[in-house]
């Protein structure tokens, strides 16, 4: 019978012990949630030794939201897409969000679990149509599951990192990007599952380890210094009004977590300010995304670095957003020999100084060539964040002196001449003196520098870039 459960194999003691915890935690009052995480340390060994409570793997839809989850609060879809976003960001894993965090309940015969989703997805079109087979009720990563559920079925949302061109959640996109993602939004959450008939016995039971699960996570270690700068850029996606961002407002509600990088949060806010692009926030999202793919575990940037790469002017004489996110690549994922206990140290600050100093023209012109490189490769249609970021390291490495190639040289390597002339300015492609190759020995050459310097991806790219820019006269080479 589902949600069976007898109590014969407990011993005496361990239900003394139960009950004991089971009392203790029920009489702290509700400003002492912290408190209660000993007390559900206890309740669940015990629930796990004795099979009250077991691991299963459940699809999204089939795990709801148990009533007392939260004491009877609806859930948010601001909230709960400003989570999910947050993952998508920094990339999910399954083990950070299995059974250690991931609890539910067997639904009961009257379906609670199962009539608090509907009466919380009809909160909000954001939130998934919850399925007739839902069978459990979640009170820990409630939020997380709700969201899984969002994106399998491709939810409205208002979150631009998130979007389609008609305003749903691009969920081909996130799979394609996170493969973790994507397992986990088809075969589910690993979930202790707490049997129907143990919880008949210990009503609250739900209720306190829904309290001690979201009290434990918020005196966790905390977010990672580009966990802050996600949580960021979801909350300022949140509170945009009309195109304008609410910073003081983002800034307030980022520091009442009091995470452990909270310290570095108006650098960080500043920075994104200044140089997020705008109210999308394009380009600090491309760049969070690109750490999720290139940058090293436990990878640390310091905020007095990131101080002094915001202080690069932008002005209307001076803007270079491309490269200065170019540069916060270079200098976040670099090799560790350029590390120091993890710390980066890569890009010193003459370095950056010289960026707007004897170096502006260079930096310049290889914005152009950025910014010129980012529109074909959107253009295509195509995942290219990986793709765009390590080409653009390469251009920061050569504006910064880190090699001696030019931004030509670095273009070279990948483009055909003809081509070539097309990316950069006037005065760069002046300095570059060549016979014009013929058509099969520019593509032969081309996929082969392709290759060696990036991989095959890239021949996509050439092949794209080869059709975009119309204005290479093929009939020059007939």
């Amino acid at each position: 019978m589902a949600g069976y459960y007898s109590f014969d194999a407990w011993s005496s003691a361990d239900i003394e012990l139960f009950e004991n915890h089971y009392n203790i935690a029920l009489a702290k009052s509700d400003g002492q949630e912290a408190k209660l995480v000993g007390d559900f340390d206890v309740m669940k060994g015990l629930a796990i030794k004795y099979g009250a409570a077991e691991i299963q793997t459940l699809p999204p839809h089939l795990v709801g939201i148990f009533p007392d989850n939260r004491d009877r609060k609806l859930m948010h879809a601001v909230e709960m897409a400003s989570k999910g976003c947050k993952i998508v960001q920094v990339g999910a894993s399954r083990d950070l969000c299995g059974p250690l965090r991931a609890w539910c309940v067997q639904d009961s015969e009257a379906r609670e679990s199962y009539n608090w989703t509907v009466k919380t997805a009809a909160s909000s079109d954001a939130f998934a149509v919850p399925s007739a087979s839902v069978a459990y009720g979640s009170v820990g990563c409630s939020h997380f599951n709700q969201f899984l559920c969002a994106v399998n079925q491709a939810r409205p949302t208002n979150m631009e990192s998130l979007k389609d061109k008609v305003g749903n959640i691009n969920k081909n996109k996130i799979f394609n990007e996170d493969h973790t993602f994507a397992s986990l939004a088809t075969s589910g959450l690993d979930w202790y599952v707490l049997k129907r008939g143990f919880v008949a016995k210990y009503e609250h039971v739900p209720r306190l380890f829904s309290k001690a699960l979201n009290a434990e996570h918020n005196i966790a270690v905390g977010e990672t210094w580009d966990q802050q700068f996600s949580s960021i850029c979801a909350s300022a996606q949140l509170m945009v009004d009309n195109g304008d961002v609410p910073w003081q407002q983002v800034t307030k509600h980022i520091a009442s977590s009091q995470g452990p990088h909270v310290a570095d949060l108006p650098v960080h806010v500043q920075f994104i300010k200044k140089y997020g692009g705008g109210a999308s926030l394009s380009y600090v999202l491309d760049t969070l995304g690109y750490f999720n793919l290139r940058m090293p575990a436990g990878r640390k940037v310091s905020g007095h670095w990131i101080k002094l790469l915001t202080s690069i002017p932008l002005t209307t004489d001076f803007a270079v957003p491309r490269l200065v996110h170019a540069i916060f690549k270079c200098h976040a994922c670099c090799d560790d020999s350029d590390c120091e206990d993890s710390l980066a140290r890569k890009v010193t600050v003459p370095e950056m100084k010289g960026v707007f100093g004897k170096g502006a023209t260079k930096a310049l012109q290889a914005e152009q060539v950025l910014g010129r490189m980012k529109k074909v490769v959107d253009e295509t249609n195509r995942s290219s964040t990986l793709e765009y970021g390590d080409l653009s390291i390469k251009i920061a490495e050569a504006v910064l002196g880190k090699t001696d190639d030019t931004i030509s040289d670095c273009l070279e390597r990948i483009l055909p001449p003809g081509l070539l002339l097309r990316t950069q300015s006037p005065s760069v492609s002046d300095c570059i003196q060549k016979e014009t190759p013929t058509v099969c020995s520019v593509r032969a050459d081309t996929q082969y520098r392709m290759s060696r310097m990036f991989g095959p991806c890239l021949r996509f790219w050439f092949d794209e870039l080869s059709r975009s820019f119309a204005c290479v006269d093929s009939k020059r080479f007939q």
